[in-house]
């Protein structure tokens, strides 16, 4: 199986929707997605990460099994309450884009907790733990609902079920980063602060068994090159006449 994690395009977040270039970026996608033919799409339950996917799920709609079905546990909201930084209340940011917290995060202290990171107990105000869990088990049974079983204790997935299938899942920024780190086995805390995702980027994961076993692998990450054309950069042209 080739898993596609797909960050929504531009988007205006009151009211949740994309903007023209969003749109144009979900476009341009759904070209390169079209290609490829995919097998099935998931989506957040947000407007924005649906109107991301339609244009993939039109292009598509020969190869789909199903229509786009929706997650509710990827919902961008629920990832920034538990992983955003409050003070007296009002959220400043994400804990990956604040200097401070970037450097807990990769102090001796916490990285020396492995996967447990989030049981420090400077943490212990925090909902790190809490949100790591329930996107886990989301991203748990989601794959092993396409036939790929968490093997947490070793890092791995079980095929009880390998497939060929090319898998869409259009979310989130700030959720996508503890999907994929959950998913790759790699703590969040060193996955956060070294990578980004960018608008209608594409990441690619191939699960690719040998004798019933994956170690998942990343084949790109956040790659936008459908938004180049001959070259040039699409929205550059397109803004440049409208």
């Amino acid at each position: 199986m080739t898993f596609y994690y797909v960050r929504h395009g531009e988007p205006i977040y009151r009211p949740d929707s994309l903007t023209k270039k969003g749109e144009l970026q979900a476009e341009a996608l759904s070209e390169k997605l079209g290609q490829i033919k995919i097998d099935r799409i998931f989506a957040s339950t947000s407007i924005r990460a649906i109107q991301t996917a339609k244009p993939t799920a039109d292009i598509c709609a020969d190869s789909l099994k199903d229509e786009i079905k929706t997650l509710d546990f990827c919902y961008e909201e629920y990832a920034s309450d538990e992983f955003s930084i409050f003070e007296n209340g009002v959220k400043i940011g994400w804990c990956f884009d604040i200097p401070a917290d970037i450097a807990r995060f990769n102090s001796r202290e916490i990285l020396s907790l492995g996967k447990e990171w989030y049981d420090a107990s400077e943490f212990s105000d925090k909902r790190y733990k809490e949100g790591l869990l329930r996107i886990g088990m989301g991203a748990d049974a989601l794959l092993s609902e396409l036939g790929y079983d968490h093997d947490i204790e070793n890092g791995r997935y079980i095929a009880r079920a390998p497939s060929n299938e090319n898998v869409a899942l259009f979310a989130h920024k700030g959720f996508g980063l503890v999907f994929l780190s959950w998913i790759l086995d790699i703590p969040y805390n060193i996955f956060s602060t070294r990578f980004d995702i960018g608008h209608s980027s594409v990441t690619v994961v191939e699960f690719n068994d040998v004798d019933g076993v994956c170690y998942p692998k990343v084949k790109t990450l956040s790659n936008d090159a459908h938004l180049y054309k001959n070259g040039r950069y699409i929205f550059t042209l397109y803004f440049s006449y409208n």
